[in-house]
């Protein structure tokens, strides 16, 4: 099972080369003080920013070092060697924990808390972003780790259907679910696909890092596997299925979304009409629905750097507008820049043939895709207000998710029952948890 364990996770990461610890900054042949950037995957934006900074700092160079996520082995994994080498006061000065960030990789506090140093510095202001998304990722008060960017993950469906809201708890999507046997949940629906995806966007939902407490086991979480199993165990559609027809006609309760841009909330209405709708994302009890995700990169500095302030200053670059108007592919974390966005983008524009330019596709699988021109003024203004609402970050652990899966499955296959596979996942995610806690 182990083995199977490590496939599986292989296929979610790039596992990247060795590394060795750093001690003290040194310098290289041209004199510059070494900074080192510690990284968990290969990013080429963030190599373009290093060239940058290297290129305009006459004292300072900044050099890579690749990291290893490896949590199946943990006296070979990087999170856990870096932790170590950053309280032996050596270390890297930076660190990007790419895509992969979960709230796990910072609980040491061996990071600076950067909220700090946004209020102090002069060159940005805390308002100058989307303060609601850096606060999800906020840990014990802290921002131990900075997104530079962010995707959403949400439900969407038609509001006469669903209801005018912005979230739903389990029982509620179930009674809905329940009021139209007409309809599929959605494309794709099985029992571990159902599970899965609720489970992938809302996990930070059901632990309380900050307290290493877990809610697996809670009346809640039992709905949601409950719900689960009502779906069958693999699928089976006609030759003729159109996932994209299957929407148009109704068929469909929700459409899984991820905001990556801008274009992405004219989906949507694409396949739902004219109907007015609900993005009511993941059932949860008395918050917003729908989940905030880190794009990567995901900075921090060390608290054992020596040279914190250039660091920073390696920051600001992917802060700056020059940076955030380069995100095509991801939300930027400036409020400022992505209403420019919107409003650069309210107009279709035409190319030498007078032929409007597409700026996005809506794209399914066999399907031909669905060229979009322009976002709305309506449709800037939902953007704008779902980004604003979202309050929970996904804080996906990779390892814990399959742990959970697999001891899911032992019910959704009827391995065991219900109580018994909840206890089990109750206590494997404490122990999981609570190990990584200082």
């Amino acid at each position: 099972m182990l083995i199977t364990k490590k496939i599986i996770f292989t296929l979610l990461i790039t596992f990247i080369g060795f590394f060795t610890a750093c001690g003290v900054s040194d310098s290289n042949q041209a004199g510059k003080t070494i900074l080192e950037l510690a990284i968990f995957e290969d990013n080429p934006k963030v190599n373009e920013q290093v060239a940058i900074f290297n290129k305009n700092n006459d004292t300072y160079e900044i050099t890579i070092k690749k990291y290893e996520r490896s949590p199946f082995e943990p006296e070979n994994d990087g999170i856990l060697r870096l932790q170590r080498e950053i309280m032996a006061g050596k270390g890297p000065d930076i660190i990007d924990y790419g895509r992969m960030y979960n709230t796990g990789d910072i609980l040491g506090r061996y990071t600076e808390n950067l909220s700090i140093w946004i209020d102090n510095s002069d060159a940005i202001q805390h308002g100058d972003f989307f303060t609601n998304i850096l606060d999800s990722f906020a840990y014990r008060g802290g921002l131990y780790a900075m997104p530079v960017s962010f995707r959403l993950k949400t439900f969407a469906g038609v509001k006469e259907i669903i209801g005018e809201r912005s979230f739903w708890t389990a029982e509620e999507m179930i009674a809905c679910y329940e009021k139209y046997p007409d309809k599929i949940l959605y494309p794709g629906q099985t029992k571990t696909a159902v599970l899965g995806r609720i489970l992938a966007g809302s996990m930070g939902y059901y632990i309380d890092w900050e307290n290493g407490t877990c809610y697996f086991n809670d009346d809640e979480f039992k709905k949601i596997m409950t719900f689960s199993d009502t779906f069958p165990a693999n699928l089976s559609l006609d030759d003729d299925f159109s996932i994209k027809q299957t929407f148009i006609d109704g068929g469909a309760l929700l459409y899984p979304l991820t905001v990556m841009n801008i274009f992405d909330i004219s989906r949507t209405e694409l396949i739902f009409g004219d109907s007015d709708i609900s993005y009511i994302g993941f059932p949860v009890t008395g918050t917003n629905g729908t989940m905030i995700e880190s794009s990567g990169p995901m900075l921090a500095i060390s608290i054992a750097s020596n040279h914190k302030e250039m660091a920073w200053k390696f920051i600001l670059q992917f802060l700056s507008d020059d940076f955030q108007h380069s995100l095509d592919e991801d939300l930027p974390i400036s409020r400022n820049v992505l209403e420019m966005k919107i409003a650069n983008n309210k107009n279709p524009e035409y190319n030498g043939l007078g032929k409007p330019i597409a700026k996005s596709e809506l794209i399914f699988e066999g399907e031909d895709p669905v060229n979009i021109y322009y976002i709305t003024e309506t449709q800037g203004s939902t953007l704008l207000y779902i980004i604003e609402n979202a309050r929970l970050n996904v804080s996906l652990d990779y390892m814990l998710y399959l742990l959970l899966l697999e001891e899911a499955e032992s019910y959704l296959l009827g391995n065991k029952p219900l109580a018994e596979a909840v206890e089990i996942m109750q206590s494997r995610a404490t122990i999981y948890v609570n190990e990584k806690l200082p």
